[in-house]
């Protein structure tokens, strides 16, 4: 930002403290749990779903390609599960910044 010409005048992590036991981190909905709304998100589930996106796409209900989709889908959700468990990536990282 500053190379930009801006000047930063604050920037923090709104998920800062997201791994206390007080609070749900930003990344539980894509890590799945086995519950009726969660089921989907487990390995599983996402098993599960891409198996379907398959067959749809192979009877050509569903768009040539999809499969490659949920595949890349699946991938990035694990990748930004293990991520925010890291603490090495958050999607909410605030800047307060005003041109020079």
């Amino acid at each position: 930002l500053e190379d930009s010409g801006f000047e930063v005048v604050d920037v923090f992590d709104a998920n800062k403290g997201v791994h206390s036991e007080h609070e749900i981190p930003w990344y539980s909905t894509l890590y799945g749990s086995f519950t009726l709304k969660g089921f989907r998100m487990t390995r599983l589930g996402r098993m599960c779903t891409h198996a379907l996106v398959s067959t749809l796409e192979f009877l050509r209900i569903a768009p040539q390609g999809s499969v490659r989709v949920s595949a890349l889908l699946n991938a990035t959700a694990l990748d930004l599960v293990e991520g925010g468990q890291k603490e090495i990536f958050t999607p909410s990282l605030f800047f307060l910044a005003r041109k020079k």
